[in-house]
């Protein structure tokens, strides 16, 4: 008993040590996010790590990194995610979809034991499809910024929840592969 209680708290240690303490709560606020995470992985592994966790997430790392300055230690990228479409069949048998995107600047600042995340200027794209049977397709299209989408279409609940739950996911992915120490 004694062994499995002394394992147990070597094993809690080592988990705490690490740094993968998973991210829970995202509140934007004035269109923009910003938190400060702790790490024990050195300035040059994190900004490393997270140049390849860039790579894996938005496909190419050229076509988003806007600027890298490795002595800075500061990485700005322009990223984009979908969130999760909306459909719905009104009583006219007609389908509204809508297909969202957020886009938005990260920036990622790293120093010795911690590194800080910005996500500043989101904006909400959507492409609204509504199609009815006898009838042509309509498309409207609408790109504004985030607190303007929530009071245009009155979603707080849905789309502020998705755009959290996204975001809340980016960074814990983030947080994972910053923490990575390879030793290869």
């Amino acid at each position: 008993m004694k062994k499995l209680i002394i394992l147990v708290a070597l094993v809690s240690i080592s988990a705490i040590s690490f740094g993968q303490v998973e991210y829970k709560e995202v509140v934007f606020e004035n269109n923009a996010f910003s938190h400060v995470f702790e790490t024990t992985v050195g300035v040059s592994d994190q900004y490393r790590n997270a140049k390849q966790w860039i790579a894996k997430t938005f496909g190419s790392y050229k076509e988003v990194v806007q600027l890298e300055d490795e002595e800075g230690h500061k990485i700005i990228l322009k990223g984009k995610m979908a969130l999760p479409n909306e459909s719905s069949v009104p009583s006219t048998g007609c389908i509204l979809t809508d297909e969202i995107t957020a886009s938005f600047t990260m920036t990622i600042d790293f120093k010795e034991g911690r590194y800080r995340v910005k996500i500043e200027d989101v904006r909400i794209g959507i492409i609204a499809k509504i199609s009815c049977f006898m009838a042509d397709d309509e498309t409207e299209r609408y790109n504004m910024t985030l607190d303007d989408y929530l009071n245009w279409n009155k979603r707080e609940n849905t789309s502020d929840t998705f755009l959290r739950i996204k975001t809340k996911d980016l960074l814990n992915s983030l947080n994972k592969d910053i923490n990575t120490v390879d030793d290869f």
